[in-house]
């Protein structure tokens, strides 16, 4: 029935919920609300279904792992019920699990709140429930609901939903119990170790360093915490722990002097409290199995968080690479083509506006500049080529006899040219004839790309290449002068579209990556050695008679 101010009457609030620690929580949320609540607290489903046959709540907070009745058959219970169907019901569970937050919806609950209970977040929800639902909805009368009985469907039974994945604790539990007196602590031992089953192991602490050393020194599954010992002040104890071992379930063990100092241990990281000699050892060992799962509940969700905000800054990587490497792309293919079409148009405007031919070592200078610019345009477009067959799995080698002395001969005769342009001069240290099973082609590109590279940025500078060969490895190694490379910018060098620094120059930043690729089809390895000021050398090591393998 709608609430006005005129007729102001308490609000019926049934709390379904064998945990003390959360039913403190909502009472004290529901004073803070300022909501005028009559308030009765049902610690089974059995005790709740038996309070149904005589009360009619305006509210119903239900935990789903209830003892005796499962929650789950108490919200099908209520649902089903011609009557308190219309009643609105908050889920209290430490099951964050999709499936049970969905299934619990579908079974008709009004909101879906995971433990622990955040008290801000709580007092949000009691605050809005008890606005919206109870001021300003209009719930049917029971009068009304039993003059519409006879047309209400049966009761469905719940779906064979699969549930969420189990948490598999192991046995026995190692508990830890910080307390000084030693009636409770031989209380607690005989509730825990005095049952068939032989669930827990108990180890007492009757200090706070004690136990300290103990969670240092051991592994425990919970840790029973006094807040009252001789060594710690009482608002400071738990904060003590919780610095050290925040991974550990807490349960709060005080006197009912102390049951302020309790709630708010659980609103700073307790899992749960219990006032002394007020708890049986049924509820006692639920309670620690309760903790120990809502601990590892929240371990799953924080590494869940941890491993989307990884995969974010992953996918924010890799996003910022590809539009970086999109910007390269677009400044290395344009630069030679721009020289490509100046000059060409230079050489049309001569032949065609002024009708004359460029004497022949002017042509010939700038066919050279054709050719260059040609070459490295095909450089480009063959790395990417090779970076998308890499990528796909796809750049095979062709194996065979291959001499690695000609084959360095010959890369520094094709680069000739560069290399006079650069004014590097090139010296090489190799056996007359040094022949192993390789891809002859992907190690010309292998050299070309290491050559390239030490020219590029030793300009000026000598390069030397040396090859030798150690029983069944062949040691290649090229070696500048140049600047070198800092010792945190090593590591970048075989990334894709990598440019360090001031090494960046111009191209794609694919030839080292390349290179590795190449290296690592051979069975081979490839490392730096550099210091700034000091030069570089890329030394690759490779197996001869070593069968090939793919690229991947």
């Amino acid at each position: 029935m709608k609430r006005s101010k005129d007729n102001l009457k308490p609000i019926r609030i049934l709390i379904i919920e064998d945990n003390p620690a959360d039913v403190e929580l909502v009472m004290e949320s529901v004073h803070e609300a300022k909501i005028l609540a009559d308030v009765t607290v049902a610690e089974d489903g059995e005790k709740a279904l038996t309070l149904f046959k005589t009360e009619r709540p305006d509210l119903i907070l239900l935990d789903l792992s209830l003892p005796k009745i499962s929650g789950r058959e108490v919200l099908q219970f209520i649902k089903n019920h011609p009557i308190l169907s219309a009643v609105p019901v908050i889920i209290l569970s430490g099951s964050a699990a999709e499936v049970d937050i969905a299934r619990s919806y579908k079974m008709g609950a009004n909101s879906y709140i995971v433990k622990p209970v955040d008290a801000d977040q709580f007092l949000d929800v009691i605050t809005s429930f008890g606005h919206f639902w109870l001021d300003i909805v209009e719930l049917p009368s029971p009068e009304l609901l039993k003059v519409h009985e006879r047309d209400l469907k049966t009761p469905v039974p719940i779906e064979n939903t699969p549930e969420a994945p189990q948490i598999t604790l192991p046995s026995p539990l190692n508990i830890l119990l910080i307390d000084d007196s030693e009636p409770d602590t031989e209380l607690v031992r005989l509730m825990l170790e005095e049952s068939p089953s032989k669930d827990f192991r108990l180890t007492p602490a009757p200090t706070l360093d004690a136990g300290l050393q103990l969670l240092k020194t051991q592994s425990f599954e919970a840790l029973l915490l006094d807040l009252s010992l001789p060594d710690s002040p009482p608002r400071q104890t738990l904060r003590t722990v919780l610095d050290q071992f925040s991974d550990i379930p807490i349960l709060v063990v005080t006197s009912q002097m102390d049951l302020a100092s309790a709630t708010q241990a659980v609103r700073d990281g307790a899992q749960d409290y219990f006032v002394k000699g007020e708890f049986e050892a049924d509820v006692l060992k639920r309670a620690i199995h309760y903790a120990i799962e809502r601990k590892q509940i929240e371990k799953d969700r924080t590494a869940a968080l941890v491993a989307a905000i990884h995969s974010k800054q992953e996918a924010e990587k890799a996003i910022w690479s590809r539009e970086d490497f999109i910007s390269i792309a677009s400044h290395e293919l344009r630069t030679p083509l721009t020289s490509l079409m100046l000059q060409t148009k230079m050489l049309i405007n001569r032949l065609e506006v002024k009708e004359e031919t460029p004497p022949l070592p002017q042509m010939k200078k700038l066919l050279r500049t054709y050719d260059r610019e040609v070459e490295r345009l095909k450089t480009l477009v063959n790395n990417l080529l090779d970076v998308t067959r890499i990528e796909s799995g796809s750049l095979g080698l062709t194996e065979g006899p291959c001499d690695l002395t000609a084959l360095a001969n010959g890369v520094v005769r094709d680069l000739e040219a560069l290399l006079a342009e650069a004014r590097c001069p090139v010296s090489i240290e190799t056996p007359p004839e040094l022949i192993g099973n390789w891809d002859c082609f992907r190690l010309q590109q292998l050299l070309t790309n290491l050559v390239v590279n030490a020219m590029k940025y030793a300009k000026g500078k000598p390069i030397r290449i040396e090859i030798s060969r150690e029983g069944e490895t062949v040691l290649l190694k090229v070696i500048d002068h140049g600047p070198g490379i800092s010792e945190q910018d090593v590591p970048k060098l075989f990334r894709r579209f990598e440019r360090i620094g001031e090494r960046g120059g111009t191209g794609f930043g694919l030839g080292l990556y390349i290179s590795r690729q190449i290296v690592d089809a051979h069975g081979g390895t490839i490392g730096v050695e550099s210091r700034i000021g000091q030069g570089t050398v890329f030394t690759v090591k490779l197996p001869i008679r070593e069968r090939l393998r793919a690229m991947a």
